[in-house]
């Protein structure tokens, strides 16, 4: 089923378990996000893109919070947008997946099914990230299960919890020097 659907393996998982907990309404704004690899820029706090104050007291999961940053500026004129450090090209890829994915899924899936919970969402969201990563001492580092050590993004919204779902990103500089090894999309594991 996986196969047929017009997103990543990643988020065709994350769909699908969507389905099966009811939450797949609050999917569908992560999967936009997560396809478009993300929407914010800086670190969201005010005077460094400002965006957090869309996304409440989320601390849990940054793809929950960017798409709750992308649901708030859908409705927002461009020039209201501008106050905050987004991609414009990635919030229009984003919001062109949202848009297919609501029409073409309006006649397979239950849309309307009963709320199933931000836990049911977070779950959602961990059964398309597969890779695990355990914090270290240091703050904002976290050890992958083959012993890497990875950097949260500095615009990620979680850093207290012990173990955490990603994806793994590597920063490959232009001009030789080191690679920079970081995680996206942080989630709190089970």
């Amino acid at each position: 089923r996986i196969a047929l659907l017009p997103v990543s393996v990643e988020a065709g998982c994350m769909l699908l378990e969507a389905e099966r907990l009811g939450v797949v309404d609050e999917i569908i704004p992560v999967i936009s996000v997560f396809e478009a690899s993300g929407i914010t820029e800086g670190d969201g706090r005010i005077g460094f893109g400002g965006w957090r104050e869309l996304c409440g007291d989320e601390q849990d999961s940054d793809l929950i919070a960017q798409s709750k940053v992308f649901m708030a500026i859908r409705s927002m004129p461009r020039h209201v947008r501008e106050r905050y450090t987004l991609r414009p090209k990635a919030v229009e890829r984003a919001e062109g997946v949202y848009k297919s994915l609501m029409r073409d899924l309006a006649e397979k899936v239950n849309l309307d099914a009963l709320y199933g919970g931000k836990e049911a969402v977070i779950a959602s969201i961990r059964s398309g990230l597969l890779d695990t990563f355990r914090r270290t001492s240091k703050r904002r580092v976290y050890s992958s299960v083959n012993g890497e050590k990875r950097t949260l993004q500095k615009s990620s919204i979680i850093d207290h919890h012990r173990r955490i779902v990603g994806v793994p990103w590597d920063l490959r500089p232009d001009l030789g020097g080191e690679v920079k090894a970081f995680i996206l999309f942080a989630t709190k594991a089970a």
